[in-house]
């Protein structure tokens, strides 16, 4: 059976007149109260507006090729679910990385006029070892964030990984693409290969 480019079903000019059948597909293609399941083929743009999108809550699987040509949020397998109310213009939409090595999470409002920017959930996080820190002593290190990941100025928190003998920050402002980071040894003695561990959050 045939779809509309919203996933709805209707019989093909060539099948058999079956009205109950038919009605039947439709009316559980429009219950609110299911999960639909959209392919890129019916919904492959991450820029396309509420409207393209079925009432109701709908679920879009993206392979990570349909992900990175649509624009989405990331370049990886990610499923995208929506909630968009019957009655009105205006939903949410939550896409997930499905991958357990980095997963992460984003949101945005949409409408029937615009959507907002994606706003990442999940924290994007690493750790940094630096060159050994004499007493007394500095290291620093660059940490370069994933591509688009961040658009503007995310919020950056360091800490030293075990040890107490540093501090820990960064060198200057954070940018969309990355930050410096630092320890400072305020002991005697010299502190080997310190760990950072590296929290950023921020939008898409």
């Amino acid at each position: 059976m045939p779809t509309t480019g919203k996933g709805l079903p209707y019989p093909a000019t060539t099948a058999a007149p079956n009205v109950p059948a038919d009605l039947q597909a439709l009316a559980d293609a429009l219950d609110f109260t299911r999960v639909q399941q959209l392919t890129a083929v019916q919904n492959p743009n991450a820029s396309n507006l509420l409207p393209t999108y079925p009432a109701g809550i709908s679920m879009l699987n993206l392979g990570g090729a349909e992900a990175s040509a649509g624009l989405w949020p990331s370049g990886s397998t990610l499923n995208v679910l929506t909630m968009r109310h019957h009655s009105t213009q205006r939903g949410q939409q939550f896409a997930f990385r499905s991958t357990t090595a980095d997963p992460r999470l984003w949101f945005r409002q949409m409408s029937d006029t615009a959507n907002a920017p994606w706003v990442l959930l999940s924290p994007w996080t690493t750790t940094v070892t630096l060159p050994d820190v004499a007493a007394n002593g500095v290291q620093s290190a660059a940490v370069t964030f994933p591509a688009a990941t961040f658009t503007g100025v995310p919020v950056v928190a360091v800490s030293p990984a075990g040890s107490n003998a540093l501090m820990a920050g960064c060198v200057g402002v954070p940018t969309a693409t990355g930050v410096t980071v630092y320890a400072r040894n305020a002991t005697a003695t010299v502190v080997t290969a310190p760990k950072l561990m590296v929290t950023v959050t921020g939008s898409y």
